[in-house]
């Protein structure tokens, strides 16, 4: 094994997706020397892109609220790069939810404009409704207070979360369908109003609402896409970071975190390689940090194994398609837009995981994204979609050490499957 040549880190940050490069950026921007050591031979984590035969598709990037330049994301992105890439509004219609019996219903900003539609459908649920909005907006303004006690001295934010103890309770504690449902009777509202649980990972049964509140309300003054693409956030994180005289260093994996006398001491690459630093930030998940990373007699510590107790969440599948447009033709004409679809086969949306193709012809639900109609810097006849199906790990947990060149019939049958 060999140490770096270089020992004048300030901070080590592992994983180069969004939080890693931001949480380098920032740093940076307080005077520190910064290494971001990402695996993959691409940084950007799910905001890269990649190209087949002409075609470029985004790996996580589907939309994105608030993203305007005087909204606090817009702020401090400004803060963060040196020349912050544009982000082109979507149309005032940003999803379209698709239901059983043909129900069909259209998500558009402002927030006005959605609660008005949704006044118009149900017209029964208008007081349920109007408490809903109220409780988005307490829940948002309380997760946003927890974020903030983060930033001030333990003592300072114990005493405020005390005070704020019955709102966390209410409204960070209790999940999505507890909410919902004292607002709320009917179940078609109910689907409407959590049909986008998708964007944050986790079913209405087992989210928070603070979290549902925070995403479902960031799309209500617009949905925005990267101008360009995705591929153009990362670049922009770097060019902070390496003009500082840090740098990212792409395969470059982790084997582990080095802990000497109960201190950080650096980390130790997959290469062998020691690099030395007294602070290491690890932005590949908490869950992965302590299973992957941390020493074996870390994981008995009380915080360690509250984070143990975290059941993975679910996974997806994506179908990456290529289409030509025919000369003369349109992608409206075809049925395509820069709008997201959200396909739901049930009315109980949280029921949405395709747990097996070969006995499930069709997945219960699916998510549908055209990144090349939401971009205007795109202008090809080649237009890419996305489709979007959630699963369990367990499909496919067989086959997660083997080599993608070289897996066994099995995976290719369960491919032709899906």
């Amino acid at each position: 094994m060999s140490h770096s040549m270089n020992q004048n880190w300030d901070a080590i940050v592992i994983g180069s997706g969004i939080g890693g490069l931001t949480t380098a950026a920032a740093l940076t921007r307080l005077g520190r020397r910064v290494l971001v050591l990402e695996k993959h031979y691409v940084a950007g984590g799910l905001t890269h892109e990649f190209s087949r035969n002409g075609y470029s598709w985004d790996v996580g990037v589907h939309y994105v609220g608030a993203m305007h330049p005087k909204s606090p994301v817009g702020k401090v992105l400004s803060q963060l790069m040196n020349s912050p890439p544009d982000f082109a509004p979507m149309p005032q219609v940003y999803d379209r939810l698709h239901l059983p019996d043909d129900f069909k219903f259209a998500v558009r900003h402002p927030k006005q404009a959605f609660f008005d539609d949704l006044a118009e459908r149900f017209p029964s649920e208008v007081t349920g409704l109007n408490d809903y909005r109220r409780a988005i907006k307490k829940a948002t303004k309380t997760a946003s207070m927890l974020f903030v006690s983060r930033t001030l001295p333990v003592l300072v934010a114990t005493v405020l979360r005390w005070f704020k103890k019955n709102a966390i309770k209410r409204w960070v504690g209790r999940t999505t369908a507890e909410v919902i449902a004292d607002y709320i009777r009917d179940p078609k509202l109910i689907a409407v109003l959590t049909a986008q649980w998708g964007d944050y990972g986790s079913a209405p049964e087992s989210s928070s609402f603070a979290m549902h509140a925070l995403v479902v309300s960031s799309y209500w003054d617009g949905a925005y896409y990267p101008v360009g693409g995705a591929a153009k956030i990362a670049p922009a994180f770097i060019n902070t970071i390496e003009l500082a005289g840090g740098q990212v260093r792409t395969k470059a994996g982790v084997a582990a975190i080095r802990v000497e006398n109960g201190c950080v001491a650096g980390v130790t690459l997959e290469s062998g390689e020691y690099i030395d630093s007294k602070l290491v930030i690890s932005g590949i998940g908490a869950r992965e940090t302590i299973t992957h990373l941390l020493p074996i007699a870390l994981h008995s510590q009380p915080w360690a194994q509250q984070i143990l107790k975290l059941k993975p969440n679910m996974a997806h599948l994506c179908l990456y398609l290529g289409w030509r447009l025919e000369e003369g033709k349109t992608p409206e004409e075809l049925g395509a837009s820069a709008s997201n679809y959200w396909w739901f086969e049930d009315w109980d949306v949280s029921d949405a995981l395709w747990t097996d193709p070969f006995e499930q012809a069709t997945p219960p639900s699916m998510f549908i994204s055209f990144p090349s109609l939401k971009d205007p810097a795109h202008t090809s006849f080649r237009h890419t979609a996305e489709v979007i199906a959630w699963t369990d790990w367990n499909l496919v947990a067989t086959w997660a050490e083997s080599d993608y060149s070289a897996r066994d019939p099995d995976y290719a049958a369960l491919k032709d499957a899906m």
